[in-house]
Order: structure tokens, then C-alpha cells, then sequence
């Protein structure tokens, strides 16, 4: 992939959802990605970290790396450097990070068809997170190695989530009655158009 899938991107990545979905089949997966900077721009194979480094870490996470069979199996997101091959210093086992002054924005345009559009317009990706974490590592020289899953479920605590307990047949009560207030008020619009 071109580009990091470091921190918050692995959220939204078709690179990571390919990976997952081969996992989430029982197929071992690793996503790689390259991390792109100042220092690979000037290169003629912007790609030379992971070209050089991926080959032989792949085989050592295929042949080495941890493996399950639990429902949502481990997969793995490699994130090369924005470095050259030489420039690489090793490799690390780290967390997802999370760029925490980094957002996204919007511009809008209009495409030569006429229609409007709006192009999202990702935030800076060299920014800093927490020590250790793959973002960091990366922008320090070295390749990222994180463990995932699919389960994106948050750690459930019981006792300290609190979540009141609805009655079904309550449920049903209020969606009609949310219907019926529905329907009034588009009757009540129609009627209003009607007279203007």
C-alpha cells in the first residue's frame, strides 16, 4: 500500500480490511504498507524499504509468528518507514497509536459534469503519539509490526457499564407511537404545502 496505515488509519483502510477479511477465513494475513515522507520522495523506488525489508520479515512472521484459531483470528499490519532501505534501523512490535492533533477536512468542488462534491483531506501523518506505539516507531526509522483483530469491541466491564434494561413488548409501543407522530407531522407538511 502506498501509504501509512499507521494509528487511527487502520480504522478505515481497504488494506487492513483486505488482511481482515482473510483472517476473519482462516487465512494467515499481513497488510503492508509504506510509509511515505521527505526522505522518500527523492528516491527513484519509493517503495525501496519494503521491498528490501518486507520479503524476509514476511517469512519470519509466516514461519515465526503467532497464530490462533480463535473466531476473530490475529493478522498482522506492517508499516515500513518514510525512509530509504539503508536508513531503516530495525524492526518493532508496537501498539496502534493514535495521532491526537491530526484531523481530517473537507474541500469542496465541482467535478466537469456540474456536480458537487466535497474531498476529504487527511490531516498530518508524521505527527506525534505515544512512545512505542507504531506511528512513533515509524517515524523514527523503524519498521511497525501490530498484532490485530476484528473485534473492535470495546473492553466490557461488567458492573461498571450500565446499560438499563428495555422491555420488548415497550420497544414495539413506542416505535408505533413514533410512527403515528411521524405520519401526523408529514400530513400536517403536506397540508401546509398545499395551502401555499
Amino acid at each position: 500500500n502506498r501509504g501509512n496505515n499507521s494509528g487511527e488509519n487502520v480504522l478505515y483502510s481497504g488494506t487492513i480490511g483486505g488482511a481482515m477479511e482473510a483472517a476473519l477465513q482462516g487465512i494467515p494475513a499481513i497488510a503492508l504498507s509504506q510509509f511515505m515522507g521527505r526522505a522518500t520522495d527523492d528516491l527513484d523506488d519509493p517503495f525501496e524499504a519494503a521491498r528490501i525489508h518486507g520479503p524476509a520479515l514476511v517469512r519470519s512472521l509466516l514461519d515465526r509468528g503467532l497464530w490462533d484459531d480463535q473466531d476473530y483470528r490475529l493478522f498482522y499490519n506492517i508499516n515500513f518507514p518514510p525512509v530509504s532501505a539503508a536508513a531503516v534501523k530495525g524492526s518493532r512490535v508496537a501498539a496502534k497509536g493514535f495521532r491526537r492533533y491530526s484531523a481530517f477536512s473537507l474541500e469542496p468542488h465541482i467535478s466537469p459534469s456540474g456536480r458537487k462534491f466535497l474531498w476529504i483531506k487527511g490531516g498530518p501523518q508524521h505527527g506525534p503519539t505515544l512512545p512505542g506505539t507504531d506511528v512513533t516507531v515509524n517515524v523514527e526509522g523503524y519498521i511497525s509490526v501490530t498484532p490485530l483483530r476484528a473485534d473492535l469491541t470495546a473492553g466490557l466491564h461488567s458492573g461498571r457499564l450500565l446499560v438499563p434494561s428495555i422491555d420488548t413488548g415497550l420497544l414495539f409501543v413506542i416505535g408505533i407511537v413514533h410512527s403515528l407522530l411521524l405520519a401526523a407531522v408529514r400530513g400536517r407538511e403536506r397540508a401546509h404545502m398545499m395551502l401555499t
